[in-house]
């Protein structure tokens, strides 16, 4: 007994700390990028030697600074409350998408 409630209290303060560390290290990071832009190539300027891969998702670029989320452009996306309400206060940047093949019903919904 005296175990499992230790147990429990490591798993407790370990997720604690795993969030905070989350937190802050979002915190200070989020607020030093600026939104990244497309850009030309240049393959004597840009030597990639290390590079990870990730699927590319068919969806609409989308910017939470805090407060409200945004197209890339800056336009306001109308999300509904239960949408936004656990998103943190500092910045996110990504992709608001539903499944693969599914671009015109997100892309209806958000612009």
């Amino acid at each position: 007994m005296f175990f499992k409630n230790i147990k429990n209290i490591i798993n407790l303060f370990g997720g604690l700390i795993m969030k905070l560390l989350l937190y802050f290290f979002l915190t200070i990071y989020g607020f030093s990028f600026e939104l990244q832009k497309a850009n030309i190539y240049d393959e004597k300027k840009d030597i990639i030697n290390n590079w990870y891969m990730s699927e590319k998702l068919d969806g609409i670029r989308a910017y939470w600074n805090g407060k409200e989320l945004l197209s890339k452009n800056g336009n306001k996306i109308y999300a509904p409350s239960w949408f936004i309400q656990n998103l943190p206060p500092f910045e996110l940047d990504g992709e608001l998408y539903t499944k693969v093949n599914d671009f015109e019903n997100i892309q209806n919904n958000t612009i």
